[in-house]
């Protein structure tokens, strides 16, 4: 009941029909408004919901605002790294299933080193559809910053040692 309440509360909120045009594909994700949690959190106020019920839709609003705001910052990283005339609409070629599960996994992606990173794998999608693996949103998912940097490091050495020693 409460996650149905929130879907429509954000709906109402949502921007203008043009931007679900342009945005296409990712627009539930930059669609997002603050004032969309404030309307629902009024909602469950003036509800007929018992207390308990109120303090748990209440606290898992929270939450999801969170991982909404999450996704709508890689949502944005993505159109505002996307070469120009990326299309971000229904028409491109991403598959549907990948960007369910790329998102799924955005919204747990807060740190904004780590959302700049996402949004840009993102924008790469969309401007070559198919070609990045579903087995790397898990990866991505699974592996922290620190790992990043050190696996970064090491592909460095194994071109740098590739070059010292003419191996191709």
């Amino acid at each position: 009941m409460c996650i149905d309440k929130v879907i429509g509360t954000v709906k109402k909120a949502v921007d203008s029909e043009n931007t679900a045009k342009m945005c296409g594909m990712l627009f539930p994700y930059v669609a997002l408004k603050k004032r969309a949690v404030d309307m629902y959190a009024e909602e469950i106020e003036k509800s007929n919901l018992s207390m308990e019920a109120k303090i748990y839709c209440l606290s898992n609003a929270k939450k999801m605002f969170k991982r909404m705001k999450n996704q709508y910052e890689i949502a944005e990283i993505a159109i505002n790294n996307a070469v120009p005339e990326t299309d971000f609409s229904e028409n491109s070629k991403v598959n549907e299933e990948w960007l369910d599960r790329f998102m799924d996994s955005a919204k747990f992606v807060s740190r904004e080193d780590v959302q700049i990173i996402w949004g840009k794998i993102l924008a790469r999608e969309f401007e070559n559809p198919g070609e990045t693996p579903p087995n790397m949103i898990r990866i991505l998912a699974e592996i922290t910053p620190e790992l990043a940097l050190t696996f970064k490091k090491v592909c460095s050495m194994t071109v740098f040692l590739s070059k010292i020693m003419n191996i191709e």
